[in-house]
């Protein structure tokens, strides 16, 4: 396979994972229909315990492959994956037993019985889930994109069909789950064989060295994961406390994650970790900081956009795809969708990158103590709507706290920490295709054909004014040219 450059590395993870997102954004389309609003509301506290469970016990085990597989000999390569997956299938087994025996606690502190049932079967997903966690990121370490944009397809389109098949059928959210245990079973097996003879040719060198280095790496991380793994959803866990499962439905609905990080900013930051630890080896920081800010204006010229799109038609966009008996999730889906503009920031990356892990948990306190203050104050103040202000402020907050921690790292100035102009140009550009489009679109949106004429409208606008005052260089429109020919693509099959 021809060598890719950064972009074309992080275009193929893009491209993979924007198939992947779709599956999982249509899941909740789809048992929005399907299912009543108690009946969602409790598959919503399902998965939002198995995200706890999952942050408590994976955590940051299947990073490390970023940190230590790059430059490593064969030999250490292999030890370090087996060792991951034995300590993966472990923390999924203790996880999968502890959300059984939690199980009747949780459905009582959640006001909601029917979840004791639930979580009982979703423990086995739990063992799976988190067991199989290194295998999406081995494949990217070792450069297997196109390997690794089917497998995450597979994964969320088999997930979808394990849950909306049996919904459609006309069984409960009970029997869905059963059917996505099972399924990831036969996943978690499928990785298991291919993983332990990826490296069949290579002689095992067990060293316990490797194991302490993992271990004093990640154990920041890990920690930063127990308190991410709260303070993440703080909103939630308030809102399932305060209220029955049909409110949680509707704050599910308005919190539902437009996966821009995922889609964008964690494909780029995957392929940035890899380069950053090389140049962090030969102690290039401004260099670093040079190719991040490169990234963030990249990835803000899609974030930005979408973001203030997505402002603009909240109300349509909810009753449309998710039915207007969701309505009152318009003002939660607005608020969370102020805190998006900044998932084109990568200010985690170069800690992380550099083995400063330990920022990363000092990050992790700072959201989960302000989080949870506002998270309780705000839910008196202004009921359900207060989490997301909450969840807002903090995300502001803490990643102030990151670019400070970036500047003594790398010891950059705070003006070339990010592309400030370039940022503020992209805003005005957007909020001016905002206000074209609000104005053009006045008449309600009553389906998903008057939201493709929004959003023409409102792209058309955008990318007019980008071409204009130059914020799209020839270099972008190189790259989006290779990309619109499939070049990238049809390299790696040569």
């Amino acid at each position: 396979m021809p060598k890719l450059n950064l972009s074309d590395k992080a275009g193929f993870l893009i491209l993979g994972n924007v198939f992947s997102r779709i599956f999982s954004f249509l899941i909740v389309v789809f048992m929005v229909r399907l299912v009543d609003k108690s009946e969602f509301g409790s598959f919503q506290q399902v998965w939002l315990v198995l995200g706890i469970f999952y942050g408590i016990f994976a955590g940051s085990i299947p990073l490390s492959l970023y940190f230590f597989l790059p430059g490593a000999r064969k030999e250490e390569q292999k030890a370090f994956l087996y060792q991951s997956i034995i300590i993966l299938l472990c923390m999924g087994i203790i996880s999968g037993i502890a959300m059984y025996f939690l199980a009747h606690f949780i459905s009582v502190k959640f006001n909601n019985l029917y979840l004791e049932q639930l979580l009982t079967i979703a423990c086995f997903f739990a063992v799976f889930w988190i067991g199989q966690a290194y295998f999406i990121n081995l494949l990217i370490v070792k450069e297997k994109f196109k390997l690794s944009i089917t497998i995450g397809i597979l994964e969320t389109s088999s997930n979808m069909l394990s849950i909306i098949i049996p919904l459609w059928m006309g069984f409960r959210v009970d029997t869905s789950l059963w059917t996505l245990s099972v399924v990831g079973g036969i996943r978690y097996a499928a990785y298991a064989i291919y993983s332990l003879f990826y490296f069949k040719k290579i002689t095992l060198e067990w060293r316990k060295s490797l194991l302490v280095d993992q271990v004093k790496y990640c154990f920041p991380m890990q920690v930063s994961g127990w308190i991410d793994a709260f303070g993440g959803e703080i909103g939630k866990i308030i809102i399932s406390l305060l209220y029955p499962p049909a409110i949680f439905a509707i704050y599910s609905v308005g919190s539902i994650k437009i996966p821009l990080w995922q889609i964008i900013t964690n494909p780029a930051n995957t392929v940035l970790r890899v380069k950053f630890s090389e140049l962090h080896k030969e102690e290039k920081y401004f260099e670093m900081v040079q190719i991040c800010n490169s990234a963030i204006r990249k990835q803000a010229l899609i974030v930005f956009p979408i973001t203030f799109f997505l402002f603009t038609i909240a109300p349509e966009f909810i009753s449309v795809f998710f039915t207007t008996q969701y309505q009152e999730s318009v003002i939660v889906f607005q608020i969370l969708t102020v805190a998006l503009l900044l998932h084109s920031i990568s200010s985690s990356v170069i800690p992380m990158s550099t083995g400063k892990t330990v920022v990363i948990l000092y990050g992790s306190i700072l959201y989960l103590a302000i989080n949870g203050a506002f998270s309780f104050l705000f839910a008196k103040l202004f009921g359900y709507y207060g989490p997301a202000i909450a969840a807002t402020l903090t995300f502001y907050s803490v990643t102030g706290f990151y670019l400070y921690k970036v500047k003594e790292i790398t010891n950059v100035g705070f003006e070339n920490l990010l592309p400030w102009g370039e940022l503020l140009k992209i805003g005005v550009a957007c909020l001016m295709a905002s206000v074209m489009t609000y104005g053009v679109t006045l008449i309600h949106v009553k389906d998903v054909y008057s939201i493709a004429i929004a959003f023409i409208c409102f792209f058309g606008v955008y990318i007019f004014l980008s071409i204009k005052t130059g914020l799209i260089n020839k270099d972008d429109r190189a790259l989006i040219s290779r990309w619109l020919k499939l070049h990238p693509i049809m390299a790696s099959y040569k």
